[in-house]
């Protein structure tokens, strides 16, 4: 009788999606689900030739690899690379490149076999995303003060912006000249952290801390901008990603924990409207990075990356689960 009651209300459920014209891929679903509850993942990317994706880790200073067939297994160990605390990642498919982030921030984002006097010291690394090498790797030390890279996005050139939250700076590595080189100092109230460059390749956006949401950079000319949010919302963004004239951001905080879409007008230059992706999942736990795949989001939900630090640092007894990898539509 139980049975044939759920069998009801499932052929229910279906019959009501398909009076509203939809089907299951227009709902969030579970992606992946990773067997490591410790990982604590930050980063995630894409690979649209073999249809990889790429998970980071910031406790166990590694990147995992899932395969189109569900596989999952370790792609680089510190060991291999020299990784700190894993933080974003994007890939270059055109040049068969995966580009990395790590940092040392302290007892503040925990790493195993944590080294004091590295604190502050943030990593870029350059891998051949097929035979898994190290190309090359960019160090900002920590003798005049902490780092802290955070976020990266690649142009159509190959060029690459990045984000460093502690110094409130914008770095590039150009294509042809493959080195490091400061691009923009943001004022003091404004700490980048998710970032992304428009399709045209005009503007790059920012989710900034410090009460300013969302800014936009345009790259010609380096002319800095707040975007206009209606109603005055906030936009407390970790991830943050340019698709079709809008800005998906994910919303880590538990007072607005969410992913939305913010829709801008023609000019870039405010936010028309907002629509929320996902709220109610329960999965989120600090969601943090995402990656766009086609018109779906695949989200990581459960960093727990503030739940690991209070029980790193004894402050509070938790329970870790595994991660999980939500696929949310956009259309």
């Amino acid at each position: 009788m139980i049975k044939l009651e759920s069998h009801l209300k499932l052929f229910g459920f279906i019959f009501l999606l398909i009076n509203l014209g939809c089907t299951a891929e227009d709902t969030t679903q579970i992606a992946f689900e990773i067997n490591e509850p410790d990982l604590i993942p930050e980063g995630i990317a894409f690979d649209q030739k073999s249809g990889q994706f790429f998970i980071g880790s910031t406790y166990k200073r590694k990147i995992v690899s899932i395969n189109e067939d569900g596989t999952i297994q370790d792609f680089v160990s510190s060991e291999d690379a020299n990784l700190l605390g894993v933080l974003g990642m994007k890939v270059d498919p055109e040049r068969r490149c995966l580009w990395v982030l790590s940092s040392h921030a302290g007892d503040g984002m925990p790493m195993e076999n944590m080294d004091s006097t590295e604190e502050g010291i943030s990593r870029i690394h350059k891998f051949n995303i097929d035979t898994k090498a190290l190309i090359n790797q960019f160090e900002l030390g920590n003798t005049e003060g902490r780092n802290f890279l955070n976020d990266l996005t690649i142009a159509n050139s190959g060029s690459v912006f990045i984000t460093d939250t502690q110094t409130k700076r914008i770095y590039r590595i150009q294509h042809e000249k493959d080195s490091l080189e400061l691009f923009f100092q943001m004022d003091s109230t404004m700490s980048p952290n998710g970032i992304d460059i428009s399709n045209d390749q005009r503007h790059l956006f920012l989710a900034v801390y410090g009460g300013k949401n969302v800014v936009r950079l345009e790259l010609e000319t380096k002319n800095l901008m707040v975007i206009e949010v209606p109603n005055s919302e906030k936009i407390s963004a970790d991830g943050l990603y340019f698709y079709k004239n809008s800005l998906i951001a994910v919303q880590p905080w538990n007072e607005d924990r969410m992913v939305s879409r913010f829709f801008l007008d023609e000019e870039r230059e405010k936010i028309t409207t907002i629509s929320v992706l996902e709220n109610e999942s329960p999965h989120f736990s600090q969601p943090t990075t995402a990656v766009l795949v086609g018109n779906h989001l695949y989200c990581i939900a459960n960093s727990q990356l503030q739940v690991f630090r209070r029980l790193y640092n004894k402050e509070e007894a938790a329970e870790l689960v595994n991660p999980i990898l939500l696929k949310i539509p956009l259309n």
